[in-house]
């Protein structure tokens, strides 16, 4: 997947995360807010030459096939995002959880307001550290 495409994911759920949080459709807001996410973590991390892969998992595979969870370690010690951001996209990466019918009955999850704001602002923290890191690293580019 190249730059546009993903920028075009980005763009569209972007778009679609605030379309679903103000028609109160919390569960969907949370689920595209963790695509956005993933999105910016995998377009920074293609900019550095060899990022480190954070686990067994990871190692010796392209970015693009990393976990999130890789994907938001990889992030924070490669100093794209602060630990701030890590741990707010991680508890938005747990909450991806709830695309999974049988973990939400399991598990008890649910999504409300609050969580999709929270979501949302994870996305904006994100997307502001990334691009901050962008600017400070043109050679990345």
């Amino acid at each position: 997947m190249g730059s546009d495409a993903l920028r075009q994911v980005v763009e569209s759920d972007h778009s679609t995360m605030f379309v679903q949080l103000k028609t109160e459709q919390y569960k969907a807001a949370v689920v595209f807010a963790g695509s956005v996410v993933e999105a910016l973590l995998i377009f920074a991390l293609r900019r550095i030459k060899s990022p480190v892969a954070p686990s067994s998992f990871a190692k010796g595979k392209a970015v693009d096939e990393w976990r999130l969870v890789d994907l938001l370690n990889a992030a924070k010690n490669e100093n794209v995002i602060t630990e701030t951001a890590h741990k707010a996209a991680d508890a938005v990466r747990d909450s991806r959880n709830l695309i999974h019918p049988n973990r939400v009955v399991a598990n008890h999850l649910s999504a409300d307001r609050g969580l999709a704001i929270i979501a949302q602002g994870t996305v904006e923290k994100v997307c502001f550290e990334v691009a901050n890191w962008c600017e400070k690293n043109p050679e990345q580019l």
